[in-house]
């Protein structure tokens, strides 16, 4: 009894769940103008893309800047070294960036 009731709901929800998915689908005819605007849209994101790799692959790798500093003649000198004592004030990701660049 229990399962003829189940197959009765199941069938009476399958024509209004099959209604909803057409509603839901239909736009009404503007969905050569929304494709227009997601194209335009994945055209920027594409444009943004490649100005940030532009940024990204004009900085030199850390391999160019060891040879340029070599190229250069610099020498190590330790008296420019950040000093161990002072790891306590870099408590932030910012900070520590920061001291790692230093």
């Amino acid at each position: 009894m229990k399962l003829l009731a189940l197959k009765f709901r199941i069938s009476a929800l399958m024509p209004i769940l099959a209604l909803a998915f057409v509603m839901y689908n239909c736009d009404g005819g503007n969905n050569v103008e929304q494709q227009i605007d997601e194209n335009m849209e994945d055209q920027e994101v594409v444009d943004e893309f490649n100005k940030a790799k532009q940024v990204f692959y004009s900085l030199p790798s850390p391999i160019e800047t060891a040879m340029l500093l070599k190229r250069a003649g610099a020498k190590f000198n330790p008296q420019f070294l950040n000093k161990v004592e002072n790891l306590a004030n870099y408590t932030t990701n910012r900070s520590m960036a920061l001291n790692l660049g230093v």
